[in-house]
């Protein structure tokens, strides 16, 4: 009876380390099924992400590339902007000193009194009206914001240091054509000298 309960016994540890060992298998295996099946979410989730920030990039590089565009769109338009202001002051100070010139040749010219008279009275309309411009430019002047002044005083230094630019290169310009005239002259003389 002794050897019936030891082989019993021995039967059910077999049994029971097989259980075991089988139940082992199947929890590795359900755990390797399921770290995969989280591995792909997470894949999955990568990819949207990826998309993502690709398509958040590329909306980000359109709307760099839009807020580009319309700065230089502007940046024209303010330049032909003052452009314009710049040619219409001119123009108009130009006319003002034609008008002005006008008015002083008509005064010489005039040799009656009442003609002279008529010409004087035009030559102080034309500097009044020259005044009122003036006067209208510096209004203008006075209302521009800080930002136009600016720019407009950039303008300025700008075609200052173009004119000056200019005459600098004018100036190397006759320097290197004296050099290649005292350079000639010099010739000249040697070949007379033999």
């Amino acid at each position: 009876m002794k050897i019936k309960a030891i082989l019993g016994l021995m039967l059910g540890l077999f049994v029971a380390v097989g259980q075991a060992s089988y139940s082992e298998d199947d929890a590795k295996a359900r755990l390797l099924r399921e770290y995969d099946s989280i591995m792909k979410e997470r894949e999955k989730e990568a990819a949207k992400q990826a998309k993502e920030a690709e398509r958040l990039a590329k909306e980000q590089a359109e709307a760099e590339k839009k807020a580009a565009e319309e700065e230089a769109r502007l940046a024209q338009e303010q330049a032909e902007n003052e452009k314009k202001l710049a040619e219409a002051q001119s123009e108009a100070a130009k006319q003002a000193i034609e008008e002005q010139m006008d008015a002083e040749k008509k005064m010489t010219e005039v040799t009656t009194a009442e003609e002279k008279a008529a010409a004087e009275e035009e030559a102080r309309q034309a500097k009044e009206k020259m005044i009122a411009d003036m006067k209208a430019q510096r209004e203008r002047e006075k209302n521009m914001t800080d930002s136009e002044k600016m720019d407009v005083e950039v303008k300025r230094i700008k075609a200052r240091m173009d004119e000056i630019n200019g005459r600098i290169d004018n100036y190397y310009k006759a320097n290197e054509m004296i050099d290649g005239l005292e350079k000639n002259l010099k010739e000249l003389e040697r070949k007379m000298g033999e």
